[in-house]
């Protein structure tokens, strides 16, 4: 399936709090301009916040920056698309050894550690390719129905 590209924006912040807040208007701004609902938006942008918050608080990289790339088109099938990549130039994990948290455990001391989680279920694909020269995690959201329904 060949996808048109619409919109495209790139974006380079510092990891300062709150700058999540900044990159998910960003991102829902050409949602919505592309015709994706407000549903996906809301589902899209929490898995923003969150691969954010993860670059804040566990890169440790020496710039202090979050590199972001978002792409909104249309599919082939009539369907709305924003693509997101955040990268950060920190220091790398494995994210096979991120032990899933279980449900039911929300009334733990430590409530933290959700976040890979809480990005796929958020939306349709999630790539993350880490190592030593930083994290980039790739997220694709689909809308549910065409643009001509």
């Amino acid at each position: 399936m060949t996808d048109a590209v619409d919109r495209q924006v790139e974006l380079t912040l510092p990891m300062v709090e709150d700058i999540e807040l900044a990159v998910i208007k960003t991102a829902a701004d050409l949602a919505r301009k592309v015709g994706m609902g407000s549903v996906e938006i809301d589902e899209v942008s929490h898995a923003i916040i969150e691969a954010c918050i993860n670059a804040r608080e566990h890169a440790c990289c020496a710039d202090e920056r979050i590199y972001l790339r978002f792409l909104g088109g249309i599919t082939t099938d009539g369907r709305a698309k924003l693509e997101v990549w955040i990268k950060d130039r920190g220091v790398g994990f494995d994210p096979s050894k991120v032990k899933p948290r279980e449900p039911g455990k929300t009334d733990a001391p430590r409530k933290r550690g959700w976040g890979l989680q809480i990005m796929r279920a958020h939306v349709d694909d999630l790539e993350i390719n880490s190592g030593a020269d930083g994290t980039t995690i790739h997220m694709v959201k689909f809308s549910e129905r065409r643009r001509d329904d």
